[in-house]
């Protein structure tokens, strides 16, 4: 997570999130799934944005089964297709090194 830009966390796998959603929408996101998490992380710290953790406690119950719909190939290559994309940005635009800023997206 650190090498594309994004913030310092303790825990950027899992958690809840709540995005303030006018300026979520504004990032360019353009990954789905687990990825987009990666993605609005990184983008939200190139923007200056502010991300906070708040620690919350979650009972997931014991006698409940457990259900993953990981799959080891494919999220593979979904998590590596969008790190890369972050990463070359973040190489490739110097300007997000020392401001902390991404270049404004042409449509």
């Amino acid at each position: 997570m650190r090498v594309s830009g994004g913030p310092r966390l303790s825990d950027s796998q899992s958690g809840f999130r709540i995005y303030p959603l006018p300026e979520t929408l504004e990032l360019g996101v353009t990954a789905r799934r687990y990825q987009f998490e990666v993605e609005v992380l990184a983008r939200a710290a190139w923007q200056g944005m502010p991300v906070v953790e708040v620690p919350i406690s979650a009972d997931y119950g014991s006698t409940l089964p457990r259900i993953s719909h990981f799959r080891p190939f494919v999220d593979f290559m979904r998590n590596f297709g969008a790190f890369t994309r972050l990463i070359t940005r973040r190489v490739f635009t110097p300007s997000l090194w020392s401001t902390g800023r991404t270049p404004s997206r042409s449509r």
